[in-house]
């Protein structure tokens, strides 16, 4: 089933976590600090490999996959329209996850379950309205936190935001966000004790699903479709060396004529 990504209109709902059941042995815990693939904590312009992270503060973020559709973007002339379709296609699972860590406000920690329990209340300046937060603590560190939009008169609860989690461990946590009151859009992260990291999001119209290894190297898997029923597909795959990535992918669109089309950079 394909489902659409949403991007600008994203972002600006987050201007105005699912592990549902308990950790196994491969995923990080909130005690470990893992070596991850990164951005370089000295230079935030480029990437490293096996950067030591603490679970509990360090969101998950793709920075190859990231680096990948930039290296990629930078081979391109000036008159490559069909690469900077391409481009496109490659930047977007990059540009709309980039606004995931904006949820880490609402994300469960040790210091704010001692405070209130992470049973809270937040004015909504578009609305006028409030956001209520609630978390039930389950088995081994598992949360699972509800924010619900209610209007200026505290009333019409809608489902804005469901969270699954572990308490100090970003790394390995679900989220669901919601528009008035309907699902439209899933993002799954998890973080092995290997620092091998993945994405999987899922939207009305589009999914994808990207991973990550400790040594830079990644791959992705999207797939997209748009108002008009045409789906756009990139498989990509990359290693890192030498301060950047090199890599190939597979873009297709079922709109054009050239079926399938394999870049390299």
């Amino acid at each position: 089933m394909t489902k659409h990504i949403p991007t600008l209109g994203l972002a600006a709902m987050l201007v105005a976590c699912s592990p549902e059941e308990a950790k196994d042995n491969d995923q990080a815990t909130k005690e470990t600090n893992n070596n991850v693939c990164t951005f370089d904590p000295d230079d935030s312009d480029r990437i490293e490999s096996y950067v030591a992270i603490n679970n509990s503060e360090h969101w998950l973020h793709l920075e190859s996959m990231i680096t990948a559709a930039g290296d990629f973007q930078d081979t391109l002339s000036e008159d490559d329209f069909e690469g900077a379709f391409i481009s496109a296609a490659f930047l977007s699972p990059s540009f709309t996850d980039s606004f995931s860590s904006l949820f880490f406000f609402y994300v469960c920690t040790e210091e704010t379950y001692a405070l209130n329990q992470c049973n809270y209340s937040n004015e909504n300046y578009q609305t006028g309205g409030s956001f209520e937060v609630k978390t039930t603590l389950l088995v081994d560190d598992a949360y699972k936190t509800t924010v619900t939009e209610l209007d200026s008169a505290g009333l019409n609860p809608q489902n804005y935001l469901i969270i699954d989690g572990y308490i100090n461990d970003v790394g390995n946590l679900t989220y669901r966000l919601y528009e008035e009151d309907q699902l439209i859009a899933t993002r799954h992260a998890t973080r092995s004790n290997t620092g091998v990291e993945t994405v999987e999001y899922d939207t009305i119209n589009g999914s994808w699903i990207a991973t990550e290894s400790p040594n830079c190297s990644g791959s992705l898997d999207f797939q997209l479709t748009d108002d008009e029923g045409f789906v756009t597909t990139i498989d990509a795959s990359w290693s890192f060396s030498s301060g950047s990535t090199t890599g190939t992918l597979n873009y297709y669109n079922s709109a054009s004529d050239d079926g399938h089309i394999i870049r390299s950079w």
